[in-house]
């Protein structure tokens, strides 16, 4: 919108309306209204707090403004070009003087259409439903600014409503920084309201300068924006429109806010109304983006105060997106870009921090957050403009940490489901490594415990041999021999009662004596004749054999009885993982079963010395070292820790070059102080 800078629709009281007369089309006679001369209805100095329904109110051509003064205006008005017209813009009516009327500032042919009482000479600007034109009041005899809207197939009833609340809302405003409106009507089906021409430029404009003069100038004009919209938050006004092509600039620098309570229904981004969404995105808070009413009120508009001041600042809008919807979803979930950085890159301008500061409380995502007012917003702009301490603070740790999610949300996205990945696969490669690692040792105990169990069968099988061939006493040598294997810790045969075996001479004698007894032997020769040989070389050679050694010092087995017991039962061989001086074995108990061709020396089931079913004569009990498998198992668990250990840092290295790649801003932003 344009402006002359003019009364801002109250009329000259201390310099007389010039009306010219003329005869024969020579002006003759300059007539000068008196100083206090106030005319009645539309032309009223009072019309600018007038209820604008009350708009098209016209007098009768010749009618008396003096309001029973007896002041008569001419009723004629002429413009430049000759052509004469009446106050209401019908043709004169024959019979009426004409030598007598005002003059106006332009030709009839500049004329584009006449709405009401007013003449439109131009076109200023358009926006969603509503244009707006160069007007001239042809009874006020001033340029004025028509905003109209012609109703059509997709206008609804609520954008009229709205499209005249906008009249009122203004009208009911008197604000240095605010456009006043000053008449409103209806002429045919086109609806208009009438405000104060502001000659100069936009707020837009100014943003386009980007040089340090115009930030200076435009961070006054936002403070007594500011001031402007804390009158209309007083009166319970909320503007949601807050942007810079609605902020207007008088040649003085002066800033003049306009369009209260907009309505658009234009798909374009400069104004948008979308699935019930008013305002620009551009500048619209969260809470309007999310088409939340009941969470919408004055910190609204001080969010559009901070992302106009965020554009002065950095030369472009906050958030910008391929369309509505992206940039409505930035709004509500992205942060914006330090301003510092950003005005540092696009205009070569440094900010001050406190600037920084103060837009970015001001463009909080929750309302609670920001400014408590628009007052307070303009508070701490004048501070910073006379260099005191401002009273924003910067963000703490955790806010700030929501804010780089919020800046960096896809990113974080994006590296969120990196990260997943990496670490599933992380996960899934340790366990199979873990796995890998627990096969691979219990392989190796495996196989090391089936060595020891095939040991312990070829001693027992041994042992056997030799005691079915009558020579006990090379059983006896053999297990002494074994004792000095170094591969085997110990070596011990156990007897039933758990004592230990060739450690004593009691079973040499417990035999001795049965087969000493010739009822025996003439049994055995009865019922076993083959096995007549290996006794009788029992008698002559085993027995002499033997030597009276014994070992009293010899501790019995130590093995939990109820386990023993059991292996005496189920006669089934059993390992147990264990240590002897400090040293992992493997101790390996293999029952030696006491057979019918055992029992023809030591006696039958019942008979014996070997418990009390005879059934097992000892168990042979071997130790097997498992320090050189022990050993491999660590080997093998260092290098699968190396190969984990790689790997995790093959994950920090990509996740790292990601972040790079990325452009992840992991430093924080500093907000200095004063």
């Amino acid at each position: 919108m344009a402006s002359n800078g003019d009364d801002g629709g109250k009329p000259d009281d201390d310099n007389a309306q010039t009306v010219r007369g003329s005869s024969g089309g020579v002006p003759f006679v300059e007539v000068n209204l008196p100083p206090g001369y106030r005319g009645s209805g539309a032309e009223d100095a009072g019309a600018t707090m007038i209820n604008p329904m009350l708009a098209g109110l016209a007098m009768a051509d010749g009618g008396t403004l003096g309001g029973g003064r007896g002041s008569t205006l001419p009723p004629m008005r002429r413009y430049r070009d000759g052509r004469l017209t009446t106050a209401t813009g019908a043709p004169p009516t024959p019979g009426v003087l004409t030598d007598s009327f005002l003059e106006l500032p332009y030709a009839s042919t500049d004329v584009l259409m006449r709405v009401g009482p007013y003449d439109v000479i131009g076109q200023i600007g358009q926006g969603g439903m509503g244009v707006v034109y160069k007007a001239y009041s042809i009874r006020l005899g001033r340029m004025c600014a028509l905003k109209a809207m012609k109703p059509g197939e997709d206008v609804s009833a609520i954008e009229i409503v709205r499209f005249q609340n906008e009249a009122m809302l203004a009208a009911r405003l008197s604000h240095p920084n605010i456009v006043p409106v000053f008449d409103a009507g209806e002429a045919g089906d086109i609806f208009y309201f009438v405000m104060e021409y502001v000659e100069g430029s936009s707020f837009s404009d100014l943003i386009e300068r980007g040089d340090d003069e115009s930030l200076a100038v435009g961070l006054r004009a936002l403070a007594k924006v500011a001031d402007a919209l804390q009158l209309a938050h007083d009166h319970g006004i909320v503007h949601r429109d807050v942007k810079p092509d609605n902020i207007l600039l008088t040649a003085e620098g002066e800033p003049r806010i306009t369009d209260f309570g907009i309505a658009s229904s234009s798909t374009d981004l400069a104004e948008v109304k979308h699935h019930g969404i008013v305002g620009t995105p551009y500048y619209m808070p969260p809470e309007q983006a999310n088409n939340e009413p009941g969470a919408m009120g004055p910190l609204s508009d001080v969010y559009s105060l901070g992302a106009t001041m965020y554009h002065l600042l950095t030369g472009r809008v906050p958030f910008e997106g391929r369309n509505v919807m992206s940039v409505l979803l930035a709004v509500t979930r992205s942060e914006p870009e330090s301003p510092t950085a950003l005005a540092a890159s696009r205009l070569k301008r440094r900010l001050s921090p406190d600037l920084e500061t103060i837009c970015l409380k001001a463009m909080e995502k929750e309302a609670g957050c920001r400014y408590p007012s628009a007052r307070a917003f303009a508070d701490d702009l004048r501070a910073h403009l006379e260099d005191r301490p401002i009273s924003a603070r910067p963000i703490g740790a955790s806010e700030r940490f929501q804010k780089l999610l919020r800046r960096n949300r896809a990113v974080f996205a994006g590296a969120v489901i990196l990260l997943s990945v990496l670490m599933l696969m992380t996960v899934a490669f340790g366990t199979v490594l873990v796995f890998n690692i627990h096969q691979t040792s219990e392989s190796l105990r495996d196989l090391d415990r089936g060595a020891a169990l095939n040991q312990a069968f070829t001693l027992e099988r041994a042992i056997r041999v030799n005691m079915l061939q009558g020579r006990a006493d090379l059983a006896r040598q053999l297990v002494s021999k074994l004792r000095e294997d170094p591969n085997l810790n110990k070596l011990l045969v156990v007897r039933t009662d758990q004592t230990i075996a060739y450690t004593d001479l009691s079973t040499k004698r417990a035999v001795e004596k049965r087969l000493g007894d010739d009822k025996v032997f003439d049994w055995i020769k009865a019922t076993h004749p083959e096995l007549v040989p290996s006794v009788e070389e029992v008698r002559s050679k085993a027995f002499r054999n033997i030597m009276d050694n014994e070992h009293p010092d010899e501790l019995g087995f130590d093995y939990d009885l109820t386990l023993w017991l059991k292996l005496l039962k189920e006669k089934e061989p059993v390992t147990v993982q264990t240590e002897v001086n400090g040293e992992p074995v493997l101790m390996v108990l293999k029952p030696i079963e006491n057979s019918e061709k055992c029992q023809v020396c030591h006696g039958e089931v019942g008979e014996g010395v070997y418990g009390d079913d005879n059934a097992i004569r000892a168990v042979l009990v071997v130790y097997r070292s498992q320090r050189e498998v022990e050993s491999r198992i660590r080997e093998n668990q260092l290098a699968t820790a190396g190969v984990g250990l790689g790997t995790t840092g093959l994950f920090v290295a990509l996740l790292l070059l990601f972040a790079r790649l990325f452009g992840i801003g992991f430093r924080p932003r500093q907000f200095g102080l004063k």
